[in-house]
């Protein structure tokens, strides 16, 4: 039942934040207030808000950034490669910078040298173990 309430909660959430910022974006593209610049804004800033509110509500933010995702993909048939196209270059970034600060994570943990799964303080390579192949081994 747990789950049952947290899916519907996250689906609830990320369809009613995104109807709320479809007529939004609507209204403002009307008025002429989005140019180029800001147009990469409102689908990050929706993603984003749809998981907090999830999260502060108990529920799974995963669900209500991908079901606002699919929504407003439904919902923007007309402008959707001109909102994507700017907001694909946002996602690549926030990817990048994920996996940068996950590696310096990993590599800056002194404590954990020892226990790296690719790399041991002994100088044996995954897939040389064994074959007499180590770093401080000339010779091999």
């Amino acid at each position: 039942m747990l789950v049952a309430k947290e899916i519907s909660i996250g689906l609830a959430a990320g369809l009613l934040l995104t109807v709320a910022a479809g007529w939004l974006l609507k209204f403002a593209w009307r008025q002429q207030w989005l140019t180029e610049t800001w147009i990469q804004i409102p689908i990050v800033a929706l993603a984003l808000v749809c998981f907090a509110t999830a999260q502060l509500l108990g529920s799974s933010g995963f669900i209500a950034a991908f079901s606002g995702g699919l929504l407003f993909g439904a919902l923007a048939k007309k402008h959707r490669q001109e909102f994507l196209r700017t907001a694909e270059g946002t996602g690549d970034t926030l990817a990048l910078i994920t996996w940068v600060i996950f590696g310096a994570a990993m590599s800056s943990r002194p404590d954990r040298v020892g226990r790296h799964p690719f790399y041991r303080t002994d100088g044996c390579r995954i897939g040389a173990c064994g074959s007499g192949k180590h770093e401080g081994n000339a010779e091999a």
